[in-house]
């Protein structure tokens, strides 16, 4: 636990939480976000609370080390057969699965739950697009009968992936990354700095940050240059909703993509808030 709290909010603005959180997590039946004390149920409708679990009532001795606050609620979060996996940890590592409609928290293997995930997908189909890099430097885009084969931009980066009709290059050794149509055509060129991939509503933006001072530069998914978004100290951005959030360590901010007019700001400090 880092001492960061979350706020919820809905898309359309019709409801807020204050930032009371450790952390939270979506689900076909609303939103799970947890405290100190409690797990609550919100009605992803309208904020309310449908019901609350004390951490004691599941099972949970020390909610600090819960996954969600340890920094691997995307990881460990998941709903399956009607059942949400609160994450497998303590001193066997055994997995946590919690029925909303009873209250019941049954505890199975960690093996017994990544057993249950694999066959899962094993019944599902599997259409996407595979990226494998070759030894001579080339990379191969495949799916089905579709083939394109290209010279790698980045020919040391080992796993490249394929979104949205782009193939996406990131060497955390050298720091670099490239992004290429499916094809191969470029979109970026080969160069030193962190991508993000954003997806807000009604667009695709590629992030790109690589300015001392952290600035974000916004792409098009073509590779047109869009907007520059202040950064700061460690930040880093990502979707949230139809807004781009710039996280730093000084503040959290929220800007159209299109426009770069920032429309929120919170401060974490009670230092001096400079205006919008």
């Amino acid at each position: 636990m880092d001492g960061a709290l979350s706020a919820l909010a809905a898309l359309d603005g019709s409801w807020s939480t204050p930032f009371q959180y450790w952390g939270a997590a979506g689900s076909p039946v609303g939103i799970f976000a947890g405290d100190g004390e409690d797990l609550y149920l919100l009605d992803s409708g309208s904020g309310a609370e449908k019901t609350c679990w004390s951490w004691e009532e599941l099972g949970i001795t020390e909610p600090e080390n819960f996954p969600w606050f340890t920094g691997d609620a995307y990881s460990t979060a998941q709903w399956q057969d009607g059942l949400f996996y609160l994450g497998s940890w303590g001193e066997d590592y055994d997995a946590r699965l919690l029925d909303p409609e009873t209250g019941e928290v049954t505890v199975i293997t960690d093996r017994a739950w990544a057993e249950r995930v694999d066959a899962a997908f094993q019944h599902r189909d599997m259409d996407w697009w595979e990226v494998t890099p070759g030894e001579d430097g080339s990379v191969t885009v495949s799916k089905g009968a579709e083939v394109y084969t290209f010279p790698s931009p980045l020919p040391g980066e080992s796993y490249p992936y394929e979104m949205d009709g782009r193939v996406l290059f990131q060497d955390y050794g050298s720091g670099s990354f490239a992004v290429t149509t499916r094809e191969g055509e470029l979109v970026l060129p080969a160069q030193k700095g962190e991508l993000s991939t954003l997806e807000p509503e009604g667009g695709k933006y590629l992030a790109v940050q690589k300015t001392p001072d952290g600035d974000w530069q916004l792409y098009d998914w073509d590779g047109n240059p869009g907007v520059l978004l202040p950064g700061g100290t460690e930040s880093w951005c990502r979707t949230a909703g139809p807004l781009v959030e710039v996280h730093s360590r000084e503040n959290a901010a929220y800007y159209r993509p299109d426009t770069g007019e920032c429309v929120f700001r919170a401060w974490f400090g009670l230092e001096e808030r400079p205006g919008l």
